[in-house]
């Protein structure tokens, strides 16, 4: 899985602006592969923890959102293709991508000093309130 995830991401490395027509296509023919290759390991992964075991892993969950994500980008890719959008495309690609790009943060949490610099880079996003001043 984490030569996979190296691939994967290695090919969202590589789409570029004005990319021909056959490239694109082959983009996404990997995207589609990718998204199989995972989704069949969740599938595994949820036959062999049973749903309960499955979910109550918080990366379980995260591999999980990651892989609806991706579905949804496959889906929403082949109806921008059959249909030629524009507007849905800059959907698909700015949304639903995401969750592609998602699993290098899996590929980089199994390291603890990098889980510990992805935990202060989450953290660093959350919302603050009012300044504490009760020092």
């Amino acid at each position: 899985m984490f030569t996979l995830i190296l691939l994967n991401t290695i090919c969202l490395a590589m789409q570029h602006h004005g990319q021909t027509k056959n490239f694109n296509d082959a983009m996404n023919i990997l995207n589609m592969l990718f998204t199989g290759l995972f989704t069949v390991e969740m599938i595994l992964k949820l036959i062999a923890f049973k749903p309960r075991g499955y979910f109550s892993d918080p990366w379980n969950v995260f591999d999980f959102l990651i892989v609806i994500g991706s579905i949804i980008d496959v889906i929403l890719s082949e109806i921008n293709g059959l249909q030629n959008s524009e507007e849905n495309a800059r959907i698909s690609i700015t949304f639903f991508r995401l969750f592609r790009v998602m699993r290098l943060v899996k590929l980089l949490s199994r390291g603890e000093g990098i889980r510990t610099l992805l935990w202060t880079f989450i953290k660093s996003f959350q919302v603050r309130g009012e300044p504490d001043t009760t020092c």
